[in-house]
């Protein structure tokens, strides 16, 4: 009411003047905080520069996560169970080969010893493999766990399968396949291995012929020039400790070690 009288009492030329003196202080009245805020010192939190801004992205659009290594939005708690860095895959531990020469030296120890060492080379990784090395292991150390005899008087024996692994001076494999036969042994797959001073690959391809080695890829190649590729291919203290087990054992023994470690060169390779 004070306000509508002085306003009344005020003349005529002072009231057409009014608005624009209202105007010009409603204007300053903006202005001031943008002013304030343009004299403020950078370094004070108050300034825009220095102010935090929170941007929340709606929880269905994941397209574009929070974090370049996060997979999805750090929001949904899925993320906790498969986190961004990968699994690391888990490294393959190859299977050992059997012993180079038989723990004992009873003849059924030595016959599932060669077994165990061409299964080996045919496929370490197959069951077949692993039922020959255990039935090997445990002869070999006196026990007859994986092969049961029935009735060592008469030479036969069976796998646990039913499938007959001695029969006479005959040894066969759990599949049926053939082993040995007189002086000749088998690979698992039928394949020959060695008859008279003859050695094959489980291909089929020469192994030694005469004098003469050969590649698992039918190069003829000298012994020493097949131990080098060998080596060169598989790590040098496996092949290493393979030869050396065989160093001084009988001929048969030492070019068994020479297939088996050039036939895992040419798996390898």
């Amino acid at each position: 009411m004070q306000a509508d009288l002085l306003i009344s009492m005020m003349p005529s030329s002072r009231l057409r003047s009014l608005p624009v003196t209202l105007g010009v202080l409603l204007a300053l009245s903006i202005a001031t905080p943008t002013a304030a805020i343009a004299q403020m010192h950078p370094g004070s939190s108050q300034h825009p520069s220095r102010r935090t801004t929170i941007i929340i992205r709606p929880r269905a659009d994941q397209s574009q996560p929070d974090h370049p290594r996060y997979p999805r939005d750090w929001r949904d708690p899925r993320w906790q169970d498969r986190p961004w860095w990968p699994e690391r895959p888990r490294p393959h531990r190859a299977v050992s080969p059997p012993s180079a020469l038989p723990p004992s030296n009873t003849q059924t120890c030595i016959d599932l010893t060669i077994m165990a060492r061409i299964a080996y080379i045919w496929d370490p990784e197959s069951d077949l493999s692993r039922v020959v090395l255990g039935a090997q292991v445990a002869n070999c150390l006196g026990r007859n766990d994986a092969v049961s005899s029935l009735g060592d008087s008469a030479r036969m024996m069976q796998w646990r399968n039913g499938a007959t692994a001695r029969f006479g001076d005959r040894w066969y494999y759990p599949n049926g396949q053939p082993s040995r036969f007189s002086d000749a042994w088998y690979y698992p797959n039928g394949q020959t291995l060695n008859w008279g001073g003859s050695w094959q690959y489980p291909n089929g391809r020469p192994a030694r012929f005469g004098p003469y080695w050969y590649t698992p890829i039918g190069e003829a190649v000298s012994e020493q020039g097949l131990i080098t590729w060998a080596c060169s291919v598989l790590p040098a203290r496996r092949c290493g400790d393979r030869l050396a087990a065989v160093r001084y054992a009988p001929r048969f023994w030492y070019e068994l070690t020479l297939v088996e470690l050039a036939w895992s060169a040419y798996q390898r390779d």
